[in-house]
């Protein structure tokens, strides 16, 4: 049986951080240059994932915007030798049950592409597609329900 450990991102993950986003938007992502600013914002969490070896295979962030009624789920990014285990999904559960614990009302995912993979992740987590702009944007209006939603579709 598979165990990660999800945690709070830490100073000493940036190397691991670099490799991953390495991998990303043809070396261009841009979460490698903000991640010192999201660690030391009050206004953000910043979740790490490890594997079973205790190594950091995703990290994802969760800015909190009006006065914490909206969570915005950024910067999921998953290690390229890592992806299709689900580790994507697994952590974008997690922000939404501590956005649930944190009372926000609220959950926004927002991709700028509109890949199998945005689609079966913002699908499993129980958000519908409600705009396309620039970006895409994902949405779901009462996180508590949600994530009844996916502890009745979990396994």
């Amino acid at each position: 049986v598979f165990m990660s450990v999800i945690r709070r991102f830490e100073e000493r993950d940036f190397g691991r951080l670099n490799e991953i986003c390495s991998k990303c938007y043809d070396g261009r992502d841009f979460l490698p240059s903000v991640a010192s600013k999201l660690l030391a914002d009050k206004a953000v969490s910043f979740f790490a994932m490890e594997n079973e070896k205790g190594e950091l295979v995703a990290v994802s962030v969760t800015q909190w915007m009006d006065d914490g009624k909206v969570a915005y789920f950024m910067g999921l990014r998953v290690a390229s030798e890592a992806r299709r285990h689900g580790h994507a999904a697994s952590l974008l559960k997690h922000q939404l049950a501590d956005a649930t614990a944190r009372g926000a009302k609220v959950g926004r995912f927002v991709r700028d592409s509109n890949t199998q993979a945005t689609k079966a992740i913002a699908t499993a987590c129980g958000f519908e597609f409600v705009a396309f702009w620039p970006v895409l944007r994902w949405e779901c209006e009462v996180l508590k329900q949600q994530v009844q939603w996916l502890k009745a579709h979990s396994k």
